[in-house]
């Protein structure tokens, strides 16, 4: 343990604090910081202890537009009153419907690219067969010449 430190994460700590504490409260406080130190933790930066957050997902995104959408059509009257759990229901089966129609669109395009490489290979194919071809006419010309 480094006393150094130990005296730093006190002057820390008491520079946050901004009321006079009990004494039971700083003597557990302090305690706190003495056992963190001989258990080898170090302290952090309030940069480096707040998790980064993560950007919303896609469905996060969704869910919140379509929250608003759908809270702004049951004010206009458009859609019945419903709980939030109903509401979470409905959107998320709006949600299940786009993802399998986009789903199917992928299937589409992947069955598509699929066939236009089975094309490339057959012409590719045709092609090796008419060099074969050429070749073997060539290796007949060359020997009826000799």
């Amino acid at each position: 343990m480094n006393n150094i430190e130990l005296a730093t994460r006190i002057s820390a700590y008491l520079n946050t604090q901004s009321d006079i504490m009990s004494k039971s409260n700083f003597i557990k406080e302090m305690g706190k910081i003495y056992t963190d130190l001989e258990k080898g933790k170090s302290k952090k930066n309030n940069d480096e202890t707040e998790k980064k957050k993560r950007e919303p997902s896609k469905y996060n995104i969704f869910m919140r537009s379509e929250m608003a959408v759908l809270k702004a059509k049951i004010q206009s009257g458009e859609e019945k009153e419903m709980s939030n759990r109903e509401m979470m229901t409905y959107i998320s089966k709006i949600w299940q419907e786009k993802k399998e129609k986009l789903n199917e669109v992928k299937d589409d395009i992947k069955l598509e690219e699929k066939k236009k490489e089975e094309v490339v290979n057959e012409v590719k194919v045709e092609e090796k067969k008419e060099v074969v071809k050429d070749i073997k006419v060539e290796e007949k010309k060359s020997k009826k010449s000799k």
